[in-house]
């Protein structure tokens, strides 16, 4: 005797889903700068009004204090790794979430 389910196939293929962006993610060691740093994430953690601000007032620099202080100015990191750790985390979870 067995119980059905009633949408146990969109589990498993949610689960399904998740694995693929999973391999996919794991595949790809690089992402485009903009594709962190979109409209989206500036507006949510910063106090720009877009990701064309964000650039405009970018450092055109690899200076670390020079990016730093660039951070701090426009949200509440302490610092450019913070803001960009951030914005890797979010990237990450909107792949690995997309489509499930």
């Amino acid at each position: 005797m067995g119980i059905k389910v009633e949408g146990l196939d969109d589990v498993i293929e949610s689960f399904e889903r998740l694995g693929r962006n999973a391999e996919d993610l794991s595949n790809n060691s690089e992402v485009e700068f903009g594709k962190l740093f979109t409209d989206e994430f500036v507006r949510k953690h910063t106090s720009l009004s877009g990701v064309k601000e964000f650039f405009d007032l970018l450092p055109d620099s690899d200076n670390e204090d020079e990016l730093d202080k660039f951070a701090v100015s426009i949200s509440e990191h302490k610092d450019w790794g913070s803001l960009l750790e951030e914005a890797v985390s979010e990237y990450v979870e909107n792949e690995l979430f997309n489509g499930v």
